[in-house]
């Protein structure tokens, strides 16, 4: 396979505490074995991105490809979005969960890489999400506001995904941990939440938005 554009391979080796930094190189020696031009744009610190892809983005590249866990994965899909990206987006899985990759491709490495380098770009819906609430909610670049394509989760589901952050060293197994030590302190929410015209208010435990259907997803303001 000889490819006259290249691709942009977007990393993180802070994925997985560093474990994904072997995906990274059995990607690059696969890539070149293979005859695939690669450009890489490796994450430095948080925030990183969102200051060096914007200018990558303008340029003519065949794929990006995103190798990281889904936190990385959901940086670049807002960059992209918010800069006007054009090439198609791939998933490559370095992560702890790879929540959205594992829907994708298959298992293994090299069904990625081959759906990559030979498969045909796929549609996939995108929802975006704004908080009424202006006191810090998310990070600096993206503080009340963002994109989403795998999973809007409010209550247990994010308590148990910032808990799990402490059990890295674990593994998959770190999210059984996380999900046990919340389940100990579970306490509902008061929450209000708009769909398009739909207003829905009521104490709440657990709100898990998997796969957006629409790109109109609005939450008013969560109360804790």
């Amino acid at each position: 396979m000889i490819f006259v554009k290249p691709i942009l391979l977007v990393s993180n080796p802070a994925s997985a505490k560093g474990r994904s930094k072997p995906v990274l190189e059995q990607t690059l020696a696969w890539l070149k074995k293979n005859g695939v031009t690669t450009e890489q744009l490796v994450s430095q610190h948080a925030g990183h991105l969102f200051e060096a892809l914007p200018p990558l983005l303008k340029e003519d590249w065949r794929a990006i490809a995103v190798l990281g866990g889904d936190g990385t994965l959901f940086e670049v899909v807002n960059i992209y979005l918010e800069s006007g990206g054009r090439a198609p987006l791939a998933v490559i899985p370095g992560g702890t969960g790879n929540s959205f990759a594992k829907e994708f491709s298959g298992h293994k490495l090299e069904d990625y890489l081959l759906r990559l380098t030979t498969g045909a770009p796929q549609l996939i819906d995108v929802a975006h999400c704004r908080f009424d609430r202006k006191d810090g909610v998310g990070r600096a670049w993206h503080s009340d506001a963002f994109y989403f394509i795998n999973v809007l989760g409010t209550g247990f589901t994010t308590e148990v995904n910032q808990r799990s952050f402490d059990f890295k060293n674990f593994g998959m197994f770190g999210y059984v941990i996380s999900v046990l030590a919340t389940l100990a302190k579970l306490r509902p929410y008061q929450m209000r939440l708009r769909i398009d015209e739909q207003v829905i208010e009521k104490p709440n435990a657990l709100r898990n938005d998997a796969r957006p259907f629409c790109v109109g997803f609005e939450v008013q303001e969560i109360l804790a």
